[in-house]
């Protein structure tokens, strides 16, 4: 890794800014050759890109505040991956993503997207149905079950074998120790 492009659309400048900053500082205190900067032009930022990872919200807080509250209003409950909610998210996002796939098209074809927007699921089947970029969704509800599980079972993960089903926020998953115990 050489560089480090931020990209964010004018709303999010301060934030952008405040981040590159901090990425910047943290690039320089590990004494990597890293060069760390912001744009707000999408094409410019992804051109020659080897990796794009996206972590979008169309519609910010206040959408997903409707995304929650508006299914609880008829007892359904979800949230921004899963139930009416994850739908509304997923209608409102899926356009904005197939652009910006658009664009890696265009300027930067051979990369991977690691997608890590909610619904992740639906967001990444929408990408590789309907573009040709390489996509990989990703969700770290797992491995925060994985970093908060151990504590409480008063273990080491080392000694923890986890088994998962289902796909990001709708996942079971089952905890056995090191002698097989459930």
């Amino acid at each position: 890794v050489t560089e480090v492009v931020l990209i964010d659309i004018p709303e999010g400048q301060e934030k952008v800014s405040i981040n590159t900053a901090f990425a910047k500082r943290m690039a320089e205190k590990a004494g990597l050759p890293i060069s760390v900067r912001y744009t707000l032009d999408r094409r410019e930022g992804l051109k020659d890109a080897s990796f794009v990872i996206a972590q979008i919200r169309v519609g910010g807080l206040d959408a997903r505040e409707k995304d929650e509250r508006i299914p609880l209003k008829y007892d359904v409950i979800g949230q921004e991956t899963t139930g009416p909610g994850g739908f509304f998210k997923a209608l409102r996002t899926i356009p904005v993503m197939l652009s910006i796939c658009r664009d890696i098209e265009e300027v930067c074809k051979d990369a991977w997207l690691i997608n890590f927007t909610n619904p992740s699921g639906i967001i990444t089947e929408a990408i590789l149905k309907n573009t040709k970029v390489k996509c990989i969704g990703l969700c770290n509800v797992p491995t925060i079950a994985m970093m908060a599980e151990p504590k409480l079972l008063g273990k080491d993960i080392s000694q923890l074998n986890y088994r998962y089903a289902g796909i990001n926020h709708f996942h079971w998953h089952k905890v056995f120790d090191e002698n097989g115990n459930d």
